[in-house]
């Protein structure tokens, strides 16, 4: 008889733009596979349908409040079902660059209902285990984020990256990260730090959820 496999750990990277998730997710990968685990690396939106109309959106203009929310929410379910759900069912970890936490403070910057859109949300979407809020301000966001247009050849950031809506995003990440009652772990990482400081930042913070008995 198959011995039970401990059900894996979802662990999600959260921040406004420039924060350097995707370096991060990698270092994170590479920490955990060292300690035997297995993992798993996503994104979001995805490359699926939905998710391919939405990063169009970011050339071809923003949709409505609605429109956007829907086709988050039809990437989330496949990706959910088809990805997330199975590999922690098998006993991996799944590091996730974004998930629904952005989705509450981009389409709540816009207008949406927050609590509404949570509860919409957490219906189908797994909780995660730890979220790291990789911490910006505003200004150093702007500053990385017109680095990376330039090296690519590109005008400027897109309708999703400017000022006015990086400001509020990051006020709502961080209404989660000081709600008393939130009852998702969040910890905020200091994305002003070089790489390999952030990196040990979270390999501590993760060290503590797998071996809690240690410290």
């Amino acid at each position: 008889m198959q011995a039970d496999i401990k059900r894996g750990q979802l662990i999600v990277f959260e921040g406004i733009d420039g924060v350097g998730k995707s370096t991060q997710i990698q270092k994170l990968q590479a920490y955990l596979e060292q300690e035997g685990k297995e993992v798993v690396t996503s994104f979001e939106p995805t490359n699926g349908e939905h998710g391919a109309m939405i990063r169009q959106t970011a050339s071809t203009g923003r949709l409505s409040l609605e429109d956007e929310y829907r086709l988050f929410t039809l990437d989330r379910q496949e990706h959910v079902a088809q990805l997330i759900e199975p590999s922690l069912a098998a006993g991996k970890y799944v590091l996730l660059d974004r998930y629904y936490f952005s989705t509450l403070a981009y389409q709540g910057a816009r207008g949406g209902d927050i609590e509404t859109m949570r509860q919409e949300q957490e219906s189908f979407a797994i909780k995660p285990d730890l979220v790291l809020l990789l911490d910006l301000t505003v200004e150093e966001s702007l500053q990385r984020i017109g680095v990376r247009a330039n090296s690519n050849g590109e005008a400027g950031a897109d309708e999703f990256e400017t000022e006015e809506m990086l400001t509020k995003v990051r006020t709502i990440f961080m209404q989660f990260l000081s709600n008393p009652d939130e009852p998702v772990l969040f910890a905020r990482i200091k994305a002003s730090q070089d790489v390999e400081s952030i990196a040990e930042d979270i390999e501590l913070i993760v060290y503590q959820i797998l071996y809690p008995d240690s410290l």
